[in-house]
């Protein structure tokens, strides 16, 4: 929901003014939509970062679990939240800025 908003508001979509040369041999009636790609795009990126996110915190779990078989579960909950922070923190600074960039 949040990336129809955000995708909505921008209005980033389509070709600039400094597309022309790339575009001069080109027909601009592609019957694209440009907003549905945008958002496509920006959701595929979101669950890659998702599914990478999880997988980075799963495979910190499992080390910290082999390197200290003797922690509680408690233990291991809280450092996996800690992680996963950390992780997911990064990541958003990651699709924020790599999002920044292109448009």
């Amino acid at each position: 929901m949040v990336a129809f908003v955000v995708v909505y508001l921008a209005q980033a979509q389509g070709f600039g003014l400094e597309d022309s040369d790339d575009l001069e041999g080109l027909s601009l009636l592609v019957r694209t939509s440009f907003l549905q790609l945008q958002l496509a795009i920006v959701i595929l990126s979101t669950l890659g970062a998702i599914a990478e996110a999880a997988i980075a915190v799963t495979t910190g779990m499992a080390e910290l679990k082999s390197q200290t078989p003797e922690i509680t579960m408690k233990r291991l909950q809280q450092s996996g939240w800690h992680m996963g922070q950390q992780i997911v923190g990064t990541t958003l600074n990651t699709l924020f800025f790599g999002f920044l960039v292109v448009y």
